[in-house]
Parts: C-alpha cells; structure tokens; sequence
C-alpha cells in the first residue's frame, strides 16, 4: 500500500484530507507542522508527502528542504490558499519537478488527481475530466 504523508496546520483540512486518501486506498500518517512531518517521515518513510506552505514554525521552503535533505527523491505536493506563495514555492525549491501544487480549497478529485501525478500513476476515474 503506497504510504502518504499529510502536513498541515489546521486539523480540519489535515483530517479531511487524510480521510479522503485512505478512502482512496492509500496508507496516510497525518503531522500538525513540519517539524512533526519530517520527524514522521524519517521513523516510517513515504512515497509522497502532501504539506501545506504555511504552518506554525517552519515556512513552506524550509519544510521541502528539510524533506528533500531526508529523502532526496521524494514528490511533494504542495497546499496553499495562496497562489502566489505556490509559485514563490515553486521558483525557489531546489527540485522542482518533483513538485505539484494544489491550491486550496480543493476538491476530491484535484486531490487525487493531483496525488497520483505526483506519484507518476494514471489518476483514478473519478478525478479525470468528463469525455465530451
């Protein structure tokens, strides 16, 4: 079972997300900030990391490098209300493509699809658009 890692601040986003990816099938670990999440992620290892940018102590760049010090290959994806912090993100990270951001809020099927682009896999049927 593919292990996710979920960061964020605010326990209801934290928490509904978590509930919609085991719903999906996957093994989620949830953390409140960065420092709890990279801890996580060194005791039990991931195959992606889903993090918020803001949260209480480290910022959203100081979150992927720890990460990225602790698992150089990892895809991340990236949640933020704010665009604008994304991109910031995004220009600033030192890997790039191993990124994906999803803005906030989000709905099921952007999660997912936005989860297994990251994980390089198909996305499940209920997040691909509808053929016209």
């Amino acid at each position: 079972m593919t292990r996710l890692l979920v960061f964020d601040d605010d326990p209801l986003i934290r928490d509904a997300t978590a509930r919609l990816l085991s719903a999906a099938g996957y093994d989620v670990r949830v953390a409140e900030n960065g420092n709890e999440g990279i801890q996580l992620l060194r005791e039990h290892g991931a195959e992606l990391v889903l993090t918020d940018i803001r949260m209480g102590g480290m910022d959203g760049l100081s979150v992927v490098q720890g990460l990225w010090i602790t698992a150089p290959e990892l895809p991340l994806v990236v949640m933020s209300g704010d665009a604008a912090a994304g991109t910031d993100l995004l220009h600033k990270a030192p890997n790039q493509r191993l990124i994906r951001f999803l803005k906030k809020p989000f709905r099921k099927a952007e999660l997912l699809a936005a989860v297994a682009a990251a994980l390089g896999m198909e996305p499940p049927p209920e997040s691909r658009p509808p053929i016209s």
